[in-house]
């Protein structure tokens, strides 16, 4: 149950950091996958974290822009 577990956060990184590597092109993502692949799992976390935040602070900057081009 604790690989499976291990191995699902390991497969959310590389998910995370494979959109990350679309989004913002290669670096960060590559950072994402490299650190997912290290022990100290916290430490992906808050990659993970951070990439997360940055996504939705995109998403919301679409949003918003896309309603401005409405009116």
């Amino acid at each position: 149950m604790k690989l499976n577990r291990k191995l699902r956060k390991l497969f959310q990184i590389f998910i995370f950091g494979t959109l990350i590597m679309v989004k913002y092109g290669g670096y960060l993502g590559l950072l994402l996958i490299w650190f997912g692949n290290i022990q100290n799992m916290s430490l992906s976390f808050l990659y993970v974290d951070l990439a997360e935040i940055l996504f939705k602070i995109k998403m919301i900057m679409i949003i918003c822009i896309g309603k401005k081009d409405a009116r």
